[in-house]
C-alpha cells in the first residue's frame, strides 16, 4: 500500500490532554506505532507525509525538498492545489518504508504546534497524489476543522459560504471512493472533536475514525487491510416486475420501479449494503404474487 499522512500541527493542538502531552503530541505517538508496524509487516509499502497549519508542507518520505503552498490564491482552489501535488508527486514516494521510516520518525517528532488549518487543502493535495495507485490509503490526524482554504468551516471568516464548503467534504469522499483511497482519521478520544464531514468521509471510503485514548497509545495499530476488489465500480439491480423497490434515499442512486442503479465506486470484500423492497400488486394477477415461494433476485 502507499500512504500518505496528513498531520494537523495547528496551534489548537498545543491543547495538553495529560499533565505533559499535547494532543499533538499523544497523536505523534500514535503515529509512530503505526509507522513501525508498516515496516515490520510490509517493509515495500510507501509512506509519505503532509504537514498542515497556515500552510500545506508537503515534505514525502523526507527524501525531497519541501514543497510548500501558503499563498490564498492556491489554497482557496482546488484545481491550484492539485496542480501542486503533480508536482510533487513524483518525488514523494522515492523510498520504501523500511528505507524511510527513520527520517520520517525524526520528521514528526520534531513537529511543533502553530497557526491555523489548512485541512481542506491538504486533503485535495493527498488525494491527487494517491489518484492512479493501487492500495492507497490516507491518515489524517487532527483535532478539529478546517478554517484556512477551501473546506473552511469556520463561520466566523468573513465572506464564507459554509454550504459550498460542507459540500466539498462530500465531494472529496466521492472523489476518495472512485479512485480507491481509503481514508482514516486520528483524534484525540472524548475531545470536542464530532465533525460529521470528517466521519462521512471515513464511512465513504470504508476507513476509520480512531479515537485515542493517551493511556492506551500502544493499542493503536495499522487500520485494517481490506482489500480493494475494483473501483468505479456501478451496480444495477433488476426485480421481477411482482416487486419494486422501496425507501431509496442516497442522491446518487437511480430506481424507476423494479430497476436500481447506484455507484459504489470503491469496494472491498466487506463492502455491503442493503437495498429494500416490497411486494408491487398494481397490475401484477394475484395467483403470481400468493405463488411465490422465494425472492427470485
Amino acid at each position: 500500500p502507499s500512504y500518505v499522512i496528513i498531520i494537523d500541527r495547528s496551534g489548537s493542538m498545543s491543547k495538553k490532554v495529560t499533565d505533559t502531552k499535547s494532543s499533538l503530541k499523544v497523536l505523534i505517538e500514535a503515529l509512530q506505532n503505526v509507522l513501525r508496524e508498516i515496516a515490520t509487516k510490509n517493509a515495500n509499502s510507501r509512506v509519505g507525509l503532509i504537514i498542515v497549519n497556515e500552510s500545506v508542507t508537503i515534505l514525502g518520505d523526507c527524501s525531497a525538498t519541501p514543497l510548500v503552498i501558503s499563498d490564498k490564491a492556491t489554497l482557496t482552489n482546488e484545481g491550484k492545489l492539485k496542480e501542486a501535488a503533480r508536482k510533487a508527486k513524483e518525488g514523494f514516494f522515492r523510498d520504501t518504508i523500511d528505507r524511510s521510516v527513520t527520517r520520517l520518525s525524526t520528521t514528526i517528532r520534531e513537529l511543533k504546534e502553530s497557526g491555523a488549518t489548512a485541512l481542506g487543502p491538504a486533503i485535495v493535495c493527498g488525494l491527487e497524489i494517491l489518484n492512479g495507485l493501487d492500495e492507497g490509503k490516507m491518515i489524517l490526524l487532527t483535532d478539529g476543522e478546517s478554517n484556512v482554504g477551501v473546506g473552511c468551516l469556520e463561520q466566523s471568516v468573513p465572506g464564507i459560504n459554509i454550504k459550498k464548503e460542507q459540500d466539498y467534504y462530500s465531494n472529496w469522499a466521492k472523489d476518495a471512493k472512485n479512485q480507491g483511497t481509503e481514508i482514516n482519521f486520528f483524534t484525540i478520544k472524548n475531545s470536542v472533536f464530532d465533525n460529521a464531514f470528517y466521519n462521512l468521509i471515513a464511512e465513504e471510503t470504508e476507513g476509520t475514525v480512531f479515537n485515542v485514548c493517551p493511556n492506551e497509545i500502544l493499542t493503536i495499530g495499522v487500520p485494517e487491510e481490506k482489500k480493494t476488489i475494483g473501483t468505479n465500480a456501478d451496480v444495477t439491480v433488476v426485480l421481477p416486475r411482482m416487486l419494486k423497490f422501496w425507501r431509496i434515499l442516497e442522491v446518487d442512486a437511480q430506481a424507476d420501479g423494479n430497476k436500481f442503479r447506484k455507484p459504489y465506486g470503491r469496494i472491498t470484500e466487506q463492502t455491503k449494503d442493503i437495498i429494500h423492497f416490497v411486494v408491487n400488486p398494481p397490475g401484477i394477477p394475484k395467483a403470481e404474487v400468493q405463488n411465490v415461494k422465494a425472492i427470485p433476485i
